[in-house]
């Protein structure tokens, strides 16, 4: 793992490659990290993103809190959306993990469209669609839910496979969700993008070798089935 990078050596890359000197720089620079960090984290669906967890639906119901889909795991299994993971977006759930009967995203319109019918009704039967619902209160509390519809109609264990949400650099032994070699995107992203603040940096082809890495990431990506975050993408469940 020695060519993985902290937040704190990050840091202290692109530190070396600034020219000003104010007394605002060490937050400008981790705002630079972070603002590069999260261009690099939306720039496509990162395979080594996607994880995987199971939790139990319940007769009659058919809303779940993300607390309520972490259970105890072990070997190949994820940690689960509750232990400092968040919950980016759902892809799709078996709600039955001794069969292959796979259910997708519902959007607002369809629900709405068959409100009379199966999706909000209190109707129970075999899960067929899903819809993820993030909402925030007045203190800035996050909530995410999964409403699985129709309700459920007996108690099984479901799989979700889901991508990780972002979370943003803060400790200085925090390490970037991506493939080490990579890591030095965030050093030419961060000196590419100073410009937008009228921050000076050393003269370099900076946006040129960011757009390099970026383009050497994606290729990573499209190519392997290896994920990179630490856990195995369980083949042959």
């Amino acid at each position: 793992m020695s060519n993985y990078k902290t937040f704190a050596e990050i840091y202290d890359e692109v530190e070396k490659l600034i020219v000003d000197d104010t007394s605002e720089m060490e937050t400008i620079i981790k705002f630079l990290i972070n603002h590069v960090y999260r261009i690099v984290w939306n720039d496509r669906d990162w395979k080594w993103l996607r994880k995987y967890t199971q939790f139990s639906i319940t007769t009659g119901k058919n809303a779940y809190t993300v607390g309520e889909l972490e259970i105890a795991q072990g070997g190949d299994y994820d940690i689960g959306l509750g232990s400092g993971n968040s919950l980016g977006r759902a892809l799709f759930i078996n709600p039955d993990i001794t069969t292959s009967g796979i259910i997708t995203l519902i959007d607002e319109v369809e629900v709405e469209k068959n409100a009379g019918r199966l999706w909000k009704s209190g109707s129970q039967g075999s899960p067929e669609k899903f819809r993820q619902e993030t909402s925030f209160v007045a203190d800035g509390t996050r909530t995410d839910k999964l409403w699985i519809y129709p309700y459920p109609s007996q108690t099984k264990t479901a799989r979700l496979w889901w991508i990780k949400g972002f979370v943003e650099l803060q400790n200085g032994i925090d390490v970037p969700l991506l493939p080490g070699e990579f890591h030095s995107a965030l050093i030419y992203g961060a000196a590419f993008q100073s410009a937008m603040f009228d921050i000076e940096t050393k003269a370099g082809p900076w946006a040129t070798m960011y757009e390099a890495t970026m383009e050497q990431m994606r290729q990573f990506n499209d190519k392997t089935n290896l994920p990179n975050s630490g856990n195995v993408l369980p083949w042959g469940l």
